[in-house]
């Protein structure tokens, strides 16, 4: 039997308020480091995809993403199942698109930040933001940030508002990411600052303008 991890209720409004579309079909949102991600984020855990499959409720399409936690690092524990929901999909020849959604695969492992929502369900961060995914190959373990079609807004000195394209975080061990993530957790937690050391920290996310390498 499946152990539903009870979670807290929120709005869908409350979770797109930061987020609009474009006309060039990218979402615009507004990037947190991963130290804002850590605090805000409701559940943060270690998890394999179980499945993903479509419903359709009070007429909207709706993903269920069903996870297992293999490490629960904050607001789940190890063993729990959760259900990630996001608006969008194919229901019975039905399409609704949402630009900017992340999608999910069986099997696939990440590490996934998200707020909790209704009917024991979580939603992701923010629009193509807040999945993690851990990359396994002959040279080890990596973790690279998976960004749907996300545009980012970031205010200037001088207080323009300047449009950039993201450049996705990574993370030479998913050990070293969970490592880091903890750090942030026990500095909220305690209100002590923990000195990371270099090699747990990620790539720098430079800015790429959106006129360069844009779909």
């Amino acid at each position: 039997m499946f152990r539903l991890f009870r979670m807290t209720t929120i709005a869908w409004a409350a979770f797109s308020a930061l987020v609009f579309a474009t006309s060039a079909q990218a979402t615009v949102v507004v990037m947190h480091d991963l130290d804002q991600m850590t605090q805000r984020a409701d559940v943060i855990v270690h998890a394999r995809v179980f499945e993903t499959h479509t419903v359709k409720e009070d007429g909207r399409i709706i993903t269920l993403t069903t996870v297992e936690v293999i490490d629960g690092l904050k607001g789940a524990r190890t063993g729990d199942i959760l259900t990630i929901a996001h608006l969008g999909g194919e229901y019975q020849g039905e399409r609704l698109v949402i630009v900017g959604n992340h999608k999910f695969e069986a099997d696939e492992e990440m590490v996934f930040f998200g707020v909790n929502h209704t009917n024991n369900r979580v939603i992701a961060y923010g629009v193509g933001v807040g999945k993690f995914s851990v990359e396994r190959d002959a040279d080890g373990t990596k973790v690279v940030e998976q960004l749907g079609d996300i545009v980012a807004a970031e205010k200037s000195p001088d207080g323009r508002v300047n449009i950039n394209r993201p450049r996705a975080r990574r993370y030479e061990s998913v050990d070293a990411f969970k490592q880091r993530i903890q750090g942030h957790l026990y500095a909220q937690e305690t209100g002590l600052q923990v000195k990371m050391p270099a090699a747990l920290g990620a790539v720098k996310m430079p800015q790429k303008p959106l006129g360069e390498g844009a779909h």
